[in-house]
């Protein structure tokens, strides 16, 4: 299984004013204050316990222009090293996507897949984000937002689109209510100086970071801000650096309909397992009807199209959900059983509450500069989703609160300066276009970067056993070693995407344990990618949160 973030889609970041020239010196708001020493505990939480996590919490500046001022408590969690002391280079902290998703279970699941040689050199750390998880004061606006059933994305006319607007500038209002001038202090520059106050309560001379999706957002922006402390640095799946996030949602609402269809034309390909037809028209047709029908009667009153669309935006972030989703469309389309539409949106489309959406928002919202003219967004919006109807409307209802965010927006640009860091990305990866990685290249001159030629997944190194991308970057953690430069802005090393994937057998959904298989097909393995949905095939605790 797998557990990515169905916490769905992510990333980005606006390059203005911010920190020039902060590549040359340690950031001015995390160089004063000393923290408390980590004390560590064996962990309560059962599914840290499971993963043989210790944690610890650490006390961080609610804004760290004021070190001494009031403090927010963040949770931490790690993987001791296991080996020899004198092997042994410090914390690796694993930072996920989002904005929004829990570090340490994060950071356990991944433990769970690193080599031998890595886990005998490093502390495998992972930090909850302000306001997530086990840190504190909790974040959350209004639980209901996301609550099944919500409006059909797709504005029905004027009115439903206002009310839509009201909606999304209303969660705004209720975010600055709950939540006051702490919303100021949520973008991704400040859980970066988080990552530097965790460096200096852990006792460590550097700190080391993969980053994954948004997270390599985060790991890139602590390589700038404390450049004369980041030891080894993954960049996994990045976007833009410099970029603008009102685009770029724009753009992987095209590059996830691109998606789409190349899966209704793989689940014809297998149309002997699925019998949803032998060609891509014919599910695509099934596709749509059943989002019709969803319409018309909510599946048990709890799966409408947003719900659906939430469901299928999966097939975008992993190849390894097409099975389950083929097989969800063959049930519900073919067969009219509606049984694993519901176990597989209540595990990796739903949201149990606003706590990570919240986080998500916070960290969207002032990390770039949003368009404040709906008008913008309504024609821009109705012109993408012309091309590319699969989700473009759901992608711009999820961040338009950014329309009407109450906060100043501050971001940062990112200069990586002479860090030798190691980028990572698929050539065909929708969440996060290859533009991402190649600005990530760019804005690191001293960096390698490592392609996965045709790969469609989100989230490449460490996760999924690649015979050809995972030594690449198990030498450069455990050797400090970079593969040799290319020259010029592309690949430094390519590697052959993996296979595409293959139904499951019929034997596995089907018989008399039908629904004891069923439900346990979309229960997470302890392994996978820390930065997109969870599917079978892959494995992952990040589920819920778009990046």
């Amino acid at each position: 299984m797998a557990a990515l973030v169905v916490a769905v889609v992510v990333t980005v970041l606006t390059a203005p004013p911010g920190v020039a020239g902060t590549a040359a010196r340690t950031d001015a708001a995390t160089a004063t204050g000393a923290p408390a020493p980590v004390a560590w505990r064996a962990c309560v939480e059962p599914d840290l316990a499971a993963l043989g996590l210790q944690c610890a919490d650490v006390a961080v500046p609610r804004d760290h222009r004021r070190p001494h001022g009031r403090r927010l408590t963040l949770a931490v969690a790690r993987r001791p090293a296991d080996g020899p002391a004198g092997q042994r280079l410090g914390s690796l902290v694993v930072q996920p996507g989002g904005p929004g998703i829990p570090g340490r279970s994060t950071a356990g699941m991944l433990a769970a897949r690193l080599a031998p040689d890595v886990l005998a050199r490093y502390d495998v750390v992972g930090v909850d984000p302000r306001g997530v998880g086990g840190s504190m004061p909790r974040l959350s606006c209004d639980p209901a937002q996301l609550a099944p059933v919500q409006p059909d994305p797709v504005p029905a006319g004027p009115a439903q689109e206002a009310a839509m607007l009201a909606g999304a500038a209303g969660y705004a209002r209720e975010c600055a209510a709950a939540h006051g001038d702490l919303l100021a202090h949520l973008s991704s520059a400040d859980a970066a100086r988080d990552l530097e106050v965790v460096r200096r309560a852990l006792g460590e001379r550097t700190l080391h970071l993969a980053g994954y999706g948004y997270g390599a957002y985060v790991a890139a922006l602590y390589a700038t801000l404390h450049p004369r402390t980041v030891g080894r640095l993954v960049l996994d799946s990045s976007l833009r650096p410099d970029g603008d996030l009102y685009q770029h949602y724009l753009d992987q609402s095209r590059d996830f309909d691109v998606r789409a269809h190349e899966f209704f034309a793989w689940a014809a390909r297998h149309d002997g397992t699925y019998g949803l037809g032998g060609t891509e028209g014919e599910v695509a047709a099934a596709y749509h009807a059943l989002r019709a029908r969803t319409a018309q009667a909510p599946v048990d009153g709890v799966v409408g199209p947003w719900e659906l669309e939430a469901t299928f935006l999966n097939l975008g972030w992993e190849t390894a959900f097409w099975p389950i989703l083929g097989q969800v469309l063959a049930d519900a389309a073919v067969h009219g059983d509606t049984t694993l539409l519901r176990l597989v949106h209540q595990d990796f489309g739903a949201h149990p509450d606003d706590t990570s959406y919240a986080a998500y928002t916070a960290a969207q919202c002032t990390d770039a500069r949003w368009s404040r003219d709906w008008r913008r967004w309504r024609r821009d919006a109705a012109a993408t989703h012309a091309q590319a109807p699969f989700a473009t409307w759901n992608n711009v209802w999820y961040v338009a609160p950014c329309v009407a965010w109450p906060v100043k927006a501050r971001p940062v640009a990112v200069h990586g300066g002479r860090v030798p860091a190691l980028v990572v990305h698929a050539t065909h990866d929708a969440g996060m276009r290859l533009s991402g990685g190649l600005a990530m290249h760019a804005a690191f001159p001293a960096s390698r970067l490592v392609l996965s030629d045709g790969g469609r997944e989100h989230s490449v190194s460490l996760v999924r056993g690649d015979a050809c991308v995972d030594p690449v970057v198990v030498r450069y953690l455990v050797d400090g070693a970079l593969p040799a430069d290319a020259s010029g802005p592309g690949a430094d090393v390519t590697c052959p995407a993996g296979p595409e994937p293959v139904p499951w057998p019929a034997a596995a959904l089907s018989g008399p344990d039908a629904a004891g298989a069923r439900s346990h097909a979309v229960e997470p393995a302890p392994t996978g990618p820390p930065d997109a949905p969870t599917a079978p095939g892959v494995a992952t605790p990040w589920a819920r949160a778009r990046g």
